[in-house]
């Protein structure tokens, strides 16, 4: 018998009330700002977006293992059960990008349980769980969710076998001389606020990575103005390639000289713009208000101007600047107007045109809530009922996902992501952000943070998008249960369509059947149909309803397949390898004991017999 402790994964939905608006400083609305506002609300309710996040039963699998989850769907602005897409597509690859399995899972009231089952006949490696909603392809496709797994053997002698090498010839090695390997960096320059401009100083972040793979690297190296050919800044990145340094009163052309001669660096470093407008936001944890500074070189460029703050689509605040000839204005806003998660701060000229932004976090810790966990024993047989009783501190309606494995065989890294991070962070950013949950309610990571966000654009939406007023178009709409498509062809002329009659024969518990007649093109479309296990299906095509059979080809729409490059990542650093032998081991003995005798087994403690 051994000890257990049980997981919780939480989701609460709370929705705010986005539409206060409360900042120090002249707040009177323009005709400009009032529209762009009313744009931005127009838009986001006719474009209202999804968010899709899956819950896995534990941080890594071995071969043979079934991969248990929980899919939450919601809707992008208020974090609760989408009333859109009831159907959800979750989906298996392996690392070369290759399509393993697909589940198509109904949703009801948000959520969508299902599974996943690993073939102890692939390889062990590195695999990934996407899912989205049809919904969700009609933006942009880099906000779908992702979620990296690494699979171990099943027996223990393979944990450490890798692939063979083909070896080189020794007498040719032998001549050659060996030489110091010449790494290629790639570094990418955000000015804060978006673009440098004429003669003001701004902050600029750097991101490191190895051109080759995209992984972060640490470098160091200074920027150095070509006109005068000096240093103008120095830089050193972190662990995970990133930097900020401050660029003093931006003239002319600049180039990078990294300090590392066997790096070489590749860069296109920002033009600095003749004319222009820029941003600072200084976002202290210890401080109630984001304290925000404007610059302009454009004569009376901020007069008429104006702040608007977004977040998940929704306008959390919106400053009006006015009574002011100066090339730069400062104001504090209240962050209390502001909901936690990715505020998108917009600065406006007075003709209602975007001229700089910059993300910043707001984080008022207040997306948890404390359950307490109260478990019906301390001991737990292999496969026994688990019993829990929760109770929350305060009353709410939530919905909640529950995983329990053993202690001493699953270890989960509190750093990694969760349904949180996601909803309120990671979801927003476009780019992988590592360790997302450590950056919550943490002050000495909100800085880091802070620096982070400025490599990141945020693209839910686009100013463009929002002051269009022509109608969008959508070629994917919500899905309301499984659908499936095709159409009818000439079974001897098969680039001809034809049309019939088609029935749908469905082998359900109660015998499933639906027909319908194709339109004159020969296109049918079975829709609005929910199945909460695999079924199999018999699609059957007539002349006429009341017809005999007749010769058809069916064409039939496949699903389009999401474009999965290959990919790869380091193991999670809080896993050891004592832990990861043993996680194998242990997973070795239940592999050998299922396939043997199932699941009517007691697994007794080793014992020693010895003899007298």
């Amino acid at each position: 018998m051994k000890q257990l402790s049980a997981l919780f994964f939480i989701i609460t939905f709370t929705f705010f009330d986005f539409y206060s608006s409360l900042a120090q400083g002249d707040v009177s609305l323009s005709f400009e700002s009032d529209k762009i506002q009313n744009q931005l609300e127009n838009y986001s309710v006719k474009n209202l977006q999804e968010k899709v996040y899956v819950v896995t039963d534990k941080p890594y699998y071995a071969l043979g293992d079934t991969i248990w989850f929980q899919t939450f769907v919601v809707d992008a602005i208020g974090h609760q059960p989408s009333k859109q897409s009831t159907t959800v597509y979750v989906e298996l690859y392996d690392d070369l990008g290759k399509l393993l399995q697909q589940r198509i899972l109904p949703v009801s009231e948000g959520l969508a349980p299902g599974d996943l089952a690993i073939s102890e006949k692939w390889r062990k490696g590195h695999y990934m769980i996407k899912a989205y909603t049809k919904w969700q392809l009609q933006f942009d496709q880099a906000y779908l969710f992702e979620k990296k797994i690494q699979v171990f053997p099943i027996w223990p002698k393979q944990l450490n076998n890798e692939e063979p090498v083909q070896a080189e010839n020794p007498k040719r090695t032998q001549k050659r001389k060996s030489k110091p390997e010449t790494k290629i960096v790639r570094l990418d320059f955000y000015p804060e606020g978006g673009d440098l401009v004429k003669e003001i100083s701004s902050v600029v972040a750097i991101k490191a990575s190895l051109k080759t793979t995209g992984e972060p690297i640490q470098v160091s190296g200074s920027i150095i103005s070509t006109s005068a050919g000096e240093p103008v800044a120095s830089f050193e990145s972190d662990k995970k390639g990133i930097a900020a340094v401050v660029l003093p009163q931006a003239i002319g052309a600049y180039t990078v000289l990294l300090d590392d001669p066997l790096v070489e660096a590749d860069f296109t470093f920002p033009e600095v713009m003749e004319k222009g407008s820029t941003i600072a936001i200084r976002n202290s944890l210890e401080s109630e208000e984001l304290n925000i500074a404007m610059k302009t070189n454009i004569p009376d460029g901020l007069e008429g101007a104006y702040l608007m703050g977004v977040v998940r689509g929704i306008p959390a605040f919106n400053v009006q600047i006015s009574g002011t000839k100066s090339t730069q204005k400062a104001i504090k806003v209240k962050k209390e107007v502001i909901p936690s998660g990715i505020c998108y701060v917009t600065l406006f000229n007075r003709f209602g045109v975007p001229q700089a932004d910059r993300l910043v976090f707001i984080d008022h810790g207040d997306y948890y809530q404390n359950v307490n966990v109260l478990l019906s024993d301390s001991v737990f047989k292999r496969r026994s009922l688990v019993e829990a009783k929760l109770s929350a501190v305060e009353a709410i309606t939530s919905n909640l996902t529950v995983s329990v494995t053993n202690n001493e065989v699953i270890h989960f890294d509190p750093k990694n992501e969760t349904l949180t991070s996601f909803l309120f962070l990671s979801s927003d950013l476009n780019g992988e952000l590592a360790n997302p949950s450590a950056y919550l309610s943490n002050p000495d990571l909100h800085r880091e943070l802070d620096f982070m966000l400025l490599t990141y654009g945020w693209r839910r939406f686009l100013w463009k998008e929002v002051q269009d007023t022509i109608p969008q178009n959508f070629y994917y709409m919500p899905e309301k249960g499984i659908s499936f498509s095709g159409q009818l062809k000439n079974f001897t002329f098969r680039n001809k369509s034809t049309v019939g009659h088609l029935e749908l024969f469905g082998f359900t518990e109660d015998l499933f059947h639906k027909e319908q007649a194709s339109d004159n093109d020969g296109f049918f479309r079975f829709e609005r149909l929910v199945f909460y296990d695999t079924i199999n299906f018999i699609l059957h095509a007539k002349k006429k309803k009341n017809k005999s059979n007749h010769n058809f080809f069916i064409e039939m729409e496949s699903n389009e397949l999401l474009p999965v490059p290959p990919f790869s990542f380091e193991l999670e650093s809080a896993l050891t390898n004592s832990q990861v032998e043993n996680f194998v081991e242990r997973r070795n003995q239940e592999y050998i004991i299922d396939k043997n005798y199932g699941d009517n087994v007691i697994i007794l403690d080793a014992v020693q017999i010895v003899s007298t």
